[in-house]
């Protein structure tokens, strides 16, 4: 993951999910979706990009309205994996 755009964008969505505040179940989902992040910054040669595209795919769905911030990032995240063909 050599990318710096992605990798700033990844940041970015665990700040955003640092800061967010929601329910139990909206929170496992993002400390599933952290956990995923962290696993690339860990291991950035696996097979986990696509299913983290996914997972912030269904991420926005979720958050975008009622965490526009956290929403925002993600969607820049999914570009960035996007602009890399993932």
């Amino acid at each position: 993951m050599p990318n710096s755009d992605l990798n700033e964008s990844l940041k970015k969505v665990q700040e955003e999910i640092g800061k967010t505040k929601t329910d139990a179940e909206r929170q496992g989902m993002l400390d599933q979706l952290n956990t995923q992040i962290q696993q690339m910054f860990d291991e950035p040669e696996g097979e986990h990009h696509h299913t983290l595209r996914e997972r912030l795919d269904e991420a926005i769905v979720h958050f975008k309205v009622e965490h526009p911030q956290l929403g925002q990032a993600m969607e820049i995240a999914v570009n960035s994996l996007s602009n890399l063909g993932i």
